[in-house]
């Protein structure tokens, strides 16, 4: 009964607060959001507003609306986060990476002050109160800085990096939040801008597509739930699955599991044969309408899963590990195929996705549709090019061995699909480009802890743990 009081309880107070306009308690980002949309209601104009909240708030898609609430009506943004690979937590038995989220009530003449979000990402976890005052203090100083990123140095250690953002759209992901090297983290904000930036030489150069969002492109495939179950679950969806054995030759497959040590080649076979779970023959074709030979991982482990994107023989169904793309489009098919397993969409990928795991990049259904990507649809001169080159290098790309994400760093096979994904946006004339920003990119990318998580073989051969 008690339960049943807080419920209601919590329910009449999200009612009235949508019903005023609150975006940010949508009952999908969870008690975090209904807390804070409180606390803002009981908060002064100039009062400061604080909490802890896991690093899912900075970039999950649930959590939209609640960026976007803090962007509107709160100034001098800072989202800190640690980022060692431990997963430090700043709340008791979480288990998740988090974020402290500090910020202050706009007043009535800072209202039209653009949003600006100070993402500070901690490698070094304070020892004592002393040590975590002048923590406190150094980054309560940056705040104030006219600078948009830099290092952070304790004792002559460095302690950290910060970024100060300005999101591309209200609520879109804060990418640096979470992301150690702040050089990455600036690296994204400029492809944000259709430009790829090479830190190491403070260099940019002007991609040839323009940005749009995975979602602008392609149809994005049910969720699993709708699709079926394992034999044995719980019975939901149209279909039920069985792994494809050598014997069986399945009549309506699927590319439902991941499989880290069969998927190494970007044209994978079907997983799962399914049996129909329903008497319903309508939703059942439906089911079957929605298949493809293109897929995204929405549950990248980058430690041991080599691929972002799959592609199959024929048309299957999806699953709990691969989400079917659809298009009649086999040149953009191909483009996204290559772009979604280059160093510099998993790059982006980290940025955007929910990290909350070290090693891993999620992306609920509703997140893959605002995924950014270059514009392959662009019917232009470039968008053309774009698709002939991944068509003529589909064939010899698709046949490559890759190893695990993490290992990127000495993937020559990874390092061809960068090569040919560079070509892509325009940039394969220019040698500079590979040599002076990707390589350095995917250097960098490899080292940070929510990619490699923390993994001991990894980390030895990253150089960043002794044997």
């Amino acid at each position: 009964k008690q339960r049943q009081r807080s419920v209601k309880r919590l329910t009449h107070l999200r009612n009235n607060l949508r019903d005023a306009g609150d975006e940010m308690t949508d009952g999908q980002a969870g008690l975090g959001a209904d807390f804070s949309a409180l606390a803002g209601k009981k908060l002064k104009p100039g009062g400061v507003f604080a909490t802890v909240l896991p690093l899912t708030a900075a970039h999950s898609e649930s959590w939209e609306g609640f960026r976007r609430t803090i962007e509107r009506e709160y100034r001098e943004i800072v989202a800190i986060a640690f980022t060692t690979h431990e997963g430090t937590m700043m709340s008791a038995d979480t288990y998740m990476n988090e974020m402290l989220l500090v910020a202050t009530r706009r007043t009535k003449d800072d209202m039209e002050e653009p949003a600006r979000i100070v993402c500070v990402n901690i490698s070094a976890v304070p020892q004592s109160v002393t040590e975590s005052y002048w923590y406190a203090k150094w980054i309560d100083d940056l705040r104030r800085s006219n600078a948009n990123n830099g290092v952070l140095f304790e004792g002559g250690q460095r302690i950290g990096s910060w970024t100060a953002i300005t999101p591309s759209s209200a609520g879109f992901p804060w990418l640096a939040a979470g992301m150690q090297n702040h050089n990455l983290a600036a690296a994204a904000a400029e492809f944000m801008a259709c430009r790829l930036y090479s830190p190491e030489h403070i260099r940019r150069w002007e991609l040839s597509l323009p940005l749009s969002t995975l979602g602008r492109m392609v149809a994005i495939g049910p969720t699993h739930d709708l699709i079926g179950h394992p034999r044995g679950g719980d019975g939901r969806g149209a279909f039920t699955f069985d792994r494809v054995t050598p014997d069986i030759l399945p009549t309506y497959p699927a590319l439902w599991a991941a499989n880290a040590g069969a998927q190494t080649r970007m044209l994978v076979p079907a997983t799962h044969d399914g049996v129909p779970a329903i008497d319903d023959e309508e939703l059942l074709r439906q089911r079957l309408d929605e298949r493809s030979d293109l897929f995204i991982s929405r549950n990248m482990r980058f430690t041991s899963q080599a691929l972002a994107a799959a592609r199959t023989a024929q048309p299957v169904m999806g699953g709990r590990a691969w989400t079917a793309l659809q298009s009649n489009n086999g040149g953009l098919k191909d483009a996204l195929t290559i772009w979604l397993n280059s160093t510099l969409s998993l790059l982006i990928r980290t940025g955007y996705a929910q990290t909350t795991q070290q090693g891993r990049a999620t992306m609920q259904i509703n997140a893959l549709a605002g995924f950014p990507i270059p514009d392959f649809t662009a019917d232009s001169e470039a968008g053309e090019r774009a698709r002939a080159i991944a068509h003529q290098h589909i064939g010899e790309l698709s046949t490559l061995e890759l190893q695990p994400a993490s290992y990127a760093f000495r993937d020559a096979n990874r390092h061809r699909i960068d090569r040919v994904a560079l070509e892509m946006l325009g940039l394969g004339d220019d040698a500079g480009a590979l040599a002076a920003a990707v390589d350095y990119l995917r250097g960098q990318w490899c080292r940070e802890p929510s990619v490699h998580g923390g993994n001991r073989a990894i980390m030895m051969a990253l150089g960043l743990a002794l044997p």
